[in-house]
């Protein structure tokens, strides 16, 4: 539902929470990576699975 309201964006950055390169990323991120990562993107979404 989340991925249809925000489809047609070009201001959001989708991560996929399952990928281990992107738990990666975010284990010893600085906020200076954080705004590598992000961007100018408004909105980031991590999505994971729930199991």
């Amino acid at each position: 539902m989340l991925k249809n309201l925000l489809a047609r964006r070009d201001d959001v950055l989708w991560l996929n929470g399952d990928e281990q390169d992107v738990r990666n990323l975010f284990e010893n991120v600085s906020s200076t990576m954080l705004k590598t990562i992000i961007g100018k993107k408004s909105v980031v979404v991590i999505d994971e699975r729930i199991h």
